[in-house]
């Protein structure tokens, strides 16, 4: 459970950063792109900025929407044993989508950087909701999966809060993308975790005698 709940928290501040604030950095690639030489305050608050950017924000939910239906369906078709690569795979989209944020960042044309948000929104979505509803009943099966999703979302709402509060102290994006990097490769470096930890799960329960009354690992 301690796996799954660090990870959540990290995707949920991930979540965060972007839902509340990927309309400032979009605002900014949208003036550099189109209005270079206007002032970026005058600019950012021109009716036709704040329509465009609001307007193409709404990607990063709308990827997010199919990343969640891909998730849960890839959860249900694959063994149990390998759950941990569907969380890996979006994991990697991550890291690799905001290492291009971060490298690239305002020298992006505004497509690429509405496409980038919204890969954000596919590679964090489908973990998270498919971590805090499915691998809640895994874990605590029937009986105890309201108390697991009930620490999960505390690890959420924890790390949403703690990421909430170094934006304030670290308002260029700049630095920003350096802090979801790292969020990132935590997610990818738990994801595997989860990987040995199923597999040497079901190590185990091949291990045990026919006879014995401790049950099998549910695939």
């Amino acid at each position: 459970m301690t796996l799954t709940c660090t990870m959540c928290g990290m995707l949920y501040a991930i979540r965060t950063m972007f839902l509340l604030d990927s309309v400032t950095w979009l605002s900014e690639v949208y003036c550099t792109h189109y209005h270079p030489n206007q002032d970026f305050t005058v600019c950012k608050d021109d009716p036709t900025t704040v329509g465009n950017v609001a307007t193409a924000s709404l990607l990063f939910t709308f990827f997010g929407m199919f990343s969640v239906l891909l998730s849960g369906q890839s959860k249900d078709m694959l063994p149990k044993i390998h759950r941990g690569w569907v969380l890996f795979a979006n994991s990697c989209i991550l890291v690799v989508t905001t290492c291009l944020m971060s490298i690239y960042d305002l020298t992006l044309s505004f497509p690429q950087a509405v496409f980038l948000v919204g890969m954000i929104g596919f590679g964090d979505f489908g973990p998270y909701k498919t971590m805090s509803g499915a691998f809640a009943v895994d874990i605590g099966g029937k009986a105890r999966k309201g108390d697991v999703s009930a620490w999960m979302g505390v690890a959420s709402n924890g790390c949403a809060a703690i990421i909430l509060c170094i934006s304030g102290f670290i308002p260029a994006w700049a630095a920003m993308f350096k802090i979801l990097i790292v969020l990132s490769i935590g997610c990818v470096i738990s994801s595997l975790l989860i990987v040995r930890y199923d597999r040497a799960k079901f190590a185990s329960a091949r291990e045990l005698p026919l006879d014995s009354d401790t049950p099998y690992l549910a695939m």
